[in-house]
């Protein structure tokens, strides 16, 4: 019986991977974003379902009653790297609490790379 899970362990994952989708959909929203990892943001909501999506540079944690969330992103070459992810903090934030009603406690966010004009074309055309 080690297998099978408990309804209380399901419940909290389809929960998490519910609030990492609306996180996703939030920073997906954010101009200025090209990708979050390696996913381009038209990929990701499309990817959601998909068990791989763990590895898509969002990533939840909980401690203590405390939510927070890791995001990767790759940022569009010319943007303002402050502003752009203080908005993609604000946009998680707000998406959670207005569709969770919890309160986040920390966006952490890794500006993985910034794409060139080229590149995003490129990157685009093959997802």
């Amino acid at each position: 019986m080690g297998d099978i899970m408990s309804d209380e362990k399901r419940k909290n994952q389809n929960y998490d991977q519910d609030m990492l989708k609306c996180a996703a959909r939030a920073i997906a929203s954010t101009k200025g974003v090209s990708r979050v990892k390696n996913k381009t943001v038209e990929t990701i909501l499309s990817g959601l379902l998909n068990k791989r999506f763990k590895s898509s540079g969002i990533r939840i944690k909980r401690q203590k009653g405390a939510i927070e969330f890791d995001v990767a992103v790759v940022l569009e070459y010319g943007v303002n790297i402050p502003i752009i992810t203080w908005m993609i903090q604000n946009n998680v934030r707000r998406a959670i609490l207005e569709e969770f009603e919890e309160k986040v406690v920390a966006v952490n966010i890794l500006v993985d790379d910034i794409d060139l004009p080229q590149e995003t074309d490129f990157i685009r055309s093959r997802n």
